[in-house]
């Protein structure tokens, strides 16, 4: 419906998650809470989604979105994707669209989310931007540029974190056959892919 005109993210982290009636979900960068709100429909009244951002507009957004809906299995909360407000071991998935490709310190902020899944079947989908190559020195990169992650780093980070069963969807931009997109978005620029990292703690 309207909501696509509100979507926010670089993919479908949905995919990956497998998410299945009455699960706690956590998704980081919740923006307006699209993505929330899929994953409400998904765990049912029996589970629980939990939305975090730093925006303190959108999570207004998407609290009166999720009360005018009736969705009382939704919940929004401000706070840092390295430092989710969320109890240790309660979440059964973490999921993520776009917003992990600007967190500053990648590592902590995956082995918080390591800290939040349930031991032994947590699982964590991100889709975000990483980078295949280092960037050109002497130029004016955009500052997101500046923070995604290299993709070479993503399996040893996830690793180190106890990340177990992990596997990368690479869906990298063809400059020669790409077509103008229906909706404006912000150009991926060359040496940089989006990832889809799906993994399972362990």
């Amino acid at each position: 419906g309207a909501d696509v005109w509100m979507l926010q993210g670089t993919g479908n982290p949905h995919k990956a998650a497998k998410i299945v009636p009455g699960e706690t979900i956590v998704d980081l960068g919740s923006g307006f809470g699209i993505d929330a709100t899929v994953a409400a429909s998904k765990v049912g009244e029996t589970g629980r989604v939990i939305g975090i951002d730093l925006s303190i507009r959108e999570i207004g957004n998407a609290l009166m979105r999720a009360h005018s809906r009736g969705l009382r299995n939704l919940d929004f909360r401000y706070g840092d994707i390295e430092q989710p407000p969320v109890t240790s071991g309660s979440v059964d998935v973490v999921m993520s669209n776009g917003g992990f490709c600007l967190v500053p310190n990648k590592r902590k902020a995956f082995e918080e989310i390591f800290r939040m899944l349930r031991p032994t079947s947590g699982r964590l989908s991100v889709s975000c931007t990483v980078r295949l190559q280092e960037l050109e020195k002497g130029k004016r990169w955009p500052s997101c540029f500046l923070v995604f992650m290299p993709m070479e780093d993503v399996v040893p980070v996830l690793t180190a974190c106890g990340f177990v069963d992990i596997s990368i969807e690479r869906c990298p931009t063809d400059e020669k056959k790409e077509k103008k997109p229906e909706v404006a978005a912000e150009p991926t620029a060359e040496g940089q892919a989006k990832v889809t990292v799906h993994s399972t703690g362990n």
